[in-house]
């Protein structure tokens, strides 16, 4: 009952103040007009952009999606922003952590941004009944094994010399029962919606709002 009590107050709210509005001139017209969201960050203000490579955690067998996302944040992200991004190849060393490998190497590269970050795949196997056909070509009842696919990537933007994160975000999404047999398809399709929410976050983006002029 509450909330249909300020669900009605507020309803009432709107109304008089649009009698008011009314009252004192009886016109107005809607414009649309093009909002710009702020930029999180402004990547023209530095001379380089460096993407060095995301940590892969438990990945499926026989597929590590080194590939896919080289080509997001190489080529799709580079044409997002209007900017080369070079390629900083991770090899790990006995001893030392991935991000101070990232961090010594472009200790001394002042104006420079860092993308990097980590892709963690969460799969969760377990035996489902469901009707297949046999080699006789008749339906029979069968265990069979589903997956739980859970996508997680961390993002972090970098301002390499000072250690300063721009940008810090981590992403999830999941699907229920893909194919077993193609793990690339899977990513994918979970990364493709991760990538989407990333560019909303990071990139300025137009969108049309509605504004009213009074005239008196």
């Amino acid at each position: 009952m509450k909330i249909k009590k300020k669900t009605y107050l507020t309803f009432s709210i709107i109304t008089v103040v649009f009698i008011i509005l009314t009252a004192c001139s009886n016109n107005f017209t809607e414009v649309r007009i093009e909002v710009s969201d702020i930029k999180v960050i402004d990547f023209n203000k530095y001379d380089k952009i460096v993407y060095a490579d995301l940590a892969i955690e438990s990945p499926p067998k026989g597929f590590t999606p080194v590939n896919e996302l080289n080509l997001f944040f190489l080529e799709d992200f580079a044409k997002i922003i209007g900017k080369d991004i070079q390629h900083f190849e991770v090899k790990e060393e006995p001893g030392k952590k991935r991000e101070d490998i990232i961090a010594e190497a472009y200790k001394d590269s002042p104006n420079t941004l860092l993308i990097t970050g980590k892709v963690t795949f969460e799969i969760k196997t377990r035996s489902k009944i469901r009707e297949v056909k046999n080699k006789e070509g008749k339906k029979e009842k069968k265990f069979v094994p589903v997956q739980h696919w859970t996508l997680k990537v961390k993002i972090e933007i970098i301002e390499a010399g000072k250690g300063e994160a721009l940008f810090k975000k981590t992403y999830s999404e999941k699907t229920a029962e893909p194919d077993i047999s193609d793990p690339k398809y899977n990513f994918d399709d979970l990364f493709f919606e991760i990538n989407n929410r990333f560019q909303k976050d990071i990139t300025n983006i137009k969108r049309t709002q509605r504004r009213y002029l009074l005239f008196n």
